[in-house]
């Protein structure tokens, strides 16, 4: 079967390991092996084999959705849209290219981000929203060993709480740059799901490394684009060795790790998690 390359549009096999016409990876192939959703379909097809509640969980997948309070990502004339709506039903976009793969990721990230927070909230109550959380009664009788138990037992149950804030205060001081190129000192450098790479000439390839300080404290005003320019003096990232590590998300669709399928019918933990958040942020 043919198929489009996504880099020069030519149409190649689909068993190819890269195009012929321009040597970029055959993306497709690259997704069929890792079962990994690049696509809006194979996103929605994720969903539904997880029973995801997404109506209850504020995401539209595939949709121009215009309420407020909502996530999601829709393709419009061959570029694809990812956005937030806040309380008000103003909108902000997080991506707006021809990157599919990238755009996907985007909202799959955010969905992964919004169930931890439904799971911390849910072992701070000690509901039953995640599988195997569970309210411990206190111990019956007194002594040095129940107060311990009773210490150890509010440990468990709130340590995913805390480490949750934590993790959203160190987000908010320490952003993670966005991905793609940037241009710092007429050179050209990548940002990654991993991090950052530069262009090893001797290595003929990109490499998963430092970067400059300058570059590294304050990436913003050196970014460039999420997508490829013939204009950048290096190979584009997607035709080396490092773009399968990096892209590799560890999140095969027969993987629990996350806790897909963990419940999320429930809907008293996404209630608490809604009337607690920041909808009034850009993402």
């Amino acid at each position: 079967m043919q198929v489009k390359c996504e880099y020069c549009d030519n149409y190649i096999d689909d068993v190819a390991e890269q195009c012929p016409f321009c040597g970029a990876p055959n993306l497709n192939k690259v997704r069929a092996a890792n079962r990994i959703p690049r696509t809006i379909a194979e996103l929605k097809a994720f969903c539904a084999e997880h029973h995801l509640n997404l109506e209850q969980m504020h995401f539209h997948i595939g949709e121009d959705y215009r309420g407020p309070r909502a996530f999601g990502i829709y393709e419009e004339s061959g570029r694809y849209i990812v956005y937030k709506n806040k309380s008000d039903g103003s909108r902000a976009v997080r991506y707006d290219g021809t990157d599919e793969a990238y755009a996907v990721n985007e909202i799959y990230q955010k969905m992964k981000a919004e169930m931890n927070e439904v799971r911390a909230i849910s072992a701070a109550r000690g509901t039953a929203g995640v599988k195997g959380a569970k309210t411990m009664a206190a111990p019956k009788g007194g002594g040095c060993a129940n107060r311990i138990g009773m210490v150890i037992a509010m440990v468990v149950l709130f340590f995913p709480f805390l480490a949750g804030i934590g993790s959203c205060v160190y987000g908010l001081l320490n952003p993670e740059p966005d991905r793609g190129y940037y241009t710092y000192d007429d050179d050209t450098y990548y940002y990654g799901h991993r991090g950052w790479y530069y262009y090893d000439s001797d290595a003929e390839d990109w490499v998963y490394g430092d970067v400059p300080d300058g570059l590294s404290g304050d990436p913003g005003q050196y970014w460039s684009s999420p997508d490829y320019d013939d204009d950048y003096d290096v190979p584009s990232f997607s035709t080396s060795d490092s773009w399968d590590s990096d892209n590799n998300w560890d999140d095969d669709w027969d993987d629990d790790d996350w806790g897909w399928d963990s419940g999320w019918d429930s809907g008293s933990d996404w209630d608490s998690w809604d009337s607690g958040y920041d909808w009034d942020s850009d993402w």
